[in-house]
Formats: C-alpha cells, structure tokens, sequence
C-alpha cells in the first residue's frame, strides 16, 4: 500500500524509506526541560504537526 507523504516531508523517506512517515507520524514526543534549545525543538515540532 502506498504512502501519501505530505511534499513537505519527503526526505523522511528519502533517508529513512518508504514507510517512515507513516510510522513516525504516529509516534509521541515528550520533551523535559525548556530552556534555550528546548524552546525552539519544542518549536518545530509544534510547527511541524
């Protein structure tokens, strides 16, 4: 079964393979401490859905 990758992510599965997204777009994140860096990785991953 193909994957609908958003163009926006393609080099996910340029670099990792085809069933990348899929399997990372269903995964959870939990970041603790935001401080400088945190901050802007928290950042991106909201940007980034």
């Amino acid at each position: 079964m193909p994957v609908n990758t958003p163009d926006a992510f393609q080099g996910i599965d340029r670099l990792y393979g085809d069933h990348a997204y899929r399997r990372l777009s269903q995964k959870r994140v939990y970041v603790v401490g935001i401080g400088g860096v945190g901050s802007w990785v928290v950042e991106s991953l909201a940007r980034s859905g």
